[in-house]
């Protein structure tokens, strides 16, 4: 891969040293595309390897990049230690019905570098700092940078941005949220300034009865009374996710920070209904258990095992600290990730240190520390802070809590006619502010597990108003309450590669982002095996010629639940309502659609179609179904499908 740009026009420009940001330039890049990937630090991956996990409530296959680099990241452990070992199984199998996989950092690291490694056609510029854009006609045209001691402009066709923070779509005329909408605005239930406390159970309950192929976990409860719903400025909190090893050749104790102050973490000691009004900065689960508790629980360290006895650290949250980190400049960044840092290691010196911490306690604190192999260049800790929330960039289609919610007159969540991609991980927060009611978790955190259920991205909140060559992955037109289905690593990585083949589509059409026809990139994507609508019973490794079918005519409303059915007999109403959609001009509304299949399905009678009928209804012929008696479901989408593609040529 070369290091300085080439010479070459730039077919696509991607900002953000981040796992997306390698994603759509790698997948672009492959597609022939001549691409530039600009990283703001050294450190191209984001913190992506810091979460030593694939976090995920989704089992399927979703994209094919995705794919190969889960492939990759457990075949470094089948090479190395046997598919046998423990390591191989830690990898592949967290626990019992757990879809995600974990890796080392170091291990995601080597994948992410040999994936960009192998690509002739891009080119890394690291580090580099932008420090303007030129824009003409509504398109984004150049960006000067710094790299080093080398000051330069790039022009390019086409640009993502998938940096955490949206710097670059930050500084074109593109308009962005930051921060919480209010209830009154978007009649989200959990919009705003909200109060919670947890449930037990496992949820949703189609996940516990079967009916979703989504892992079932614990919720939160509905906003408490005194929940006002208030929009402000506060987003959720950042963390930095250390690698600790309990490895005693592997490990090393940091000392005490600099700045140190023992009385931040005192309030630690408490019982919980001591701290039930206590406004700390600190993981939900530090304030609603005690320290035995926490010990007992395996929650001192909460957070992923990952493969040779270490593990990801997920509760060093610094509740606040990360409000203004997107608006600020490269300094005061720094200086905020500064202060992360010493809160993390601050906590893992309490743990291990103080007096007063349970001698229970502290023989377990003492066996961890920050695995020695991980991170060897930045003093063994993660150089990229874990930024949970930054800008959200408006697009003609805002993502709201309600798109992933149960739609009425369906049982599933809405539909929409330009889904790319769909969301699976619960509607959640973290703490925004430090605020709590007696008992209550802090303010803004949720986990909306109970209402939950797989959403369809459309593709029209990945296009920020007003910059036509512009695409924002990571940061997409969303609403607070609903970035959390979005922000995880899975979903965000699909989006990623959406773009990278949109990116190859305007190229080979030379349009703008802007003017691609949905339509164009959905039949696309599924043709790159790209999911872009979810079922329960199939997913992109199922080998049938009706699964791109199913699919693209998933966002047209052909099914009102998430199973396509495709081996059960066809109805012949089904039938008549699926030929009715696809001949309508203009297009029905999904939802419209699948209302009615889903009235249709509720009689009990079921009328087989033949082949001859239903290719009468098209007004084709199909001499391979003279002779059928009875059509199936993957039969119709088959020919449906055909009658599709022909009509496009």
């Amino acid at each position: 891969m070369p290091t300085n740009p080439c010479t070459k026009p730039i077919s696509l420009l991607v900002y953000g040293g981040t796992e997306a940001g390698i994603f759509c330039a790698v997948q672009a890049a492959r597609s022939g595309l001549h691409v530039i990937l600009i990283s703001e630090t050294k450190y191209p991956y984001g913190y992506f390897p810091s979460l030593g996990a694939w976090e995920t409530h989704y089992p399927g296959v979703r994209s094919p990049l995705s794919s190969e680099v889960k492939s990759k990241l457990a075949d470094h452990y089948q090479a190395y230690f046997g598919i046998n070992s423990i390591q191989y199984r830690d990898c592949v199998n967290l626990e019992d019905n757990n879809p995600m996989m974990t890796f080392e950092p170091h291990v995601a690291e080597k994948v992410l570098e040999e994936l960009l490694a192998a690509e002739k056609n891009l080119t890394l510029i690291a580090p580099a700092r932008i420090t303007r854009v030129c824009e003409a006609d509504g398109r984004l045209k150049s960006i000067s940078l710094i790299s080093g001691n080398k000051a330069e402009t790039l022009s390019a066709n086409l640009f993502a941005d998938c940096s955490y923070t949206g710097d670059l779509a930050a500084m074109t005329k593109a308009e962005f949220t930051l921060g919480r909408e209010a209830k009154s605005v978007t009649g989200e239930i959990h919009a705003g300034k909200i109060f919670t406390r947890w449930k037990k159970g496992s949820y949703p309950q189609e996940s516990v009865e079967g009916r979703l192929n989504i892992l079932p976990t614990w919720t939160t409860t509905s906003p408490l009374e005194g929940s006002t719903g208030e929009g402000d400025a506060n987003i959720q909190d950042y963390s930095y996710r250390l690698c600790l090893s309990s490895d005693e050749h592997n490990r090393i104790v940091p000392p005490k920070p600099p700045g140190y102050n023992r009385e931040l973490y005192a309030p630690l000691l408490l019982l919980p209904e001591e701290k039930a009004t206590l406004q700390l900065p600190f993981h939900h689960r530090w304030i609603s258990q005690d320290m035995e508790e926490m010990m007992e629980n395996d929650h001192l360290f909460h957070g992923h095992a990952l493969p040779s006895n270490k593990r990801s650290w997920n509760a060093t949250n610094f509740t606040g600290e990360g409000k203004h980190y997107t608006a600020s400049g490269t300094e005061e960044r720094l200086a905020i990730e500064k202060r992360h840092r010493y809160h993390a290691l601050g906590l893992l010196y309490f743990l291990q240190n103080d007096l007063d911490v349970p001698a229970t306690v502290q023989r377990v604190a003492r066996q961890w520390g920050l695995a020695k192999d991980e991170f060897v260049f930045n003093d063994y800790f993660p150089p990229a802070l874990y930024v949970r929330e930054a800008r959200r960039f408006k697009g003609s289609y805002l993502y709201r809590e309600q798109d992933c919610l149960k739609a009425d007159g369906l049982d599933r969540a809405p539909i929409h006619r330009d889904g790319i991609a769909f969301t699976e991980f619960p509607l959640d927060s973290l703490a925004c502010t430090t605020e709590r009611m007696h008992g209550s978790n802090p303010d803004g955190q949720f986990f909306e597990k109970d209402k939950s259920l797989t959403g369809s991205l459309p593709w029209r909140c990945l296009l920020p108003l007003g910059v036509k060559n512009l695409v924002v992955p990571s940061t997409p037109s969303v609403t607070h309450c609903a970035w959390g289905t979005v922000r995880q690593s899975a979903c965000l990585l699909h989006l990623a590669e959406v773009c990278a083949f949109a990116a190859e589509i305007c190229s080979k059409q030379q349009i703008d982002f802007a003017g691609l026809s949905p339509l164009d990139l959905q039949v696309h994507l599924v043709q790159k095996g790209a999911m872009i609508s979810f079922f329960n019973d199939f997913d992109m490794e199922t080998s049938a010629s009706w699964k791109e079918a199913a699919l693209l005519f998933g966002t047209w409303g052909f099914f009102s639940n998430y199973d396509a059915k495709p081996h059960e007999p066809l109805d012949a109403r089904l039938a008549k309502l699926w030929i009715t959609a696809l001949q309508s001009t203009p297009a029905q509304a999904p939802h419209e659609v699948a209302r009615k299949v889903r009235e249709m399905e509720q009689t009990t009678s079921l009328t087989s179609i033949s082949g001859r009928t239903f290719t009468d209804l098209l007004g084709i012929e199909d001499p391979s179904l003279e002779n059928v008696k009875a059509m199936t479901r993957k039969q119709g989408l088959d020919v449906l499908y055909s009658v599709f593609l022909s009509s496009r040529n």
